[in-house]
């Protein structure tokens, strides 16, 4: 049997039992983040418009996942002013496969 390339987003949100909304969020999460770190920057705007949600919902979400213990939030400011956070996607053993079999 063939492993999809992005089937291990889809495990690891089956591992968290993550259903709706957080499931699409955190998906959307893992295909921003960077195979060797498992980290990403989007800013909530931009998940907001990947996921077809109100910013306050994402935000709200994020929250959730972060208390499941899916994600790290790392907030990030540069001279006083607040950056994009830094996500960082828990549960990740290694580097995710790509599309080998």
């Amino acid at each position: 049997m063939t492993r999809k390339p992005d089937q291990w987003m889809y495990d690891l949100a089956d591992e968290r039992r993550l259903d709706g909304s957080l499931r699409f969020l955190f998906i959307e999460l893992c295909r921003f983040a960077d195979r060797k770190t498992n980290c990403c920057f989007p800013a909530v705007d931009t998940l907001a418009k990947r996921v077809k949600s109100h910013r306050r919902t994402v935000q709200s979400n994020l929250r959730k996942l972060e208390e499941r213990g899916a994600i790290e939030t790392h907030k990030q400011s540069k001279n006083n002013v607040q950056l994009t956070n830094k996500y960082q996607i828990l549960g990740v053993a290694k580097k995710p496969p790509r599309g080998r079999r």
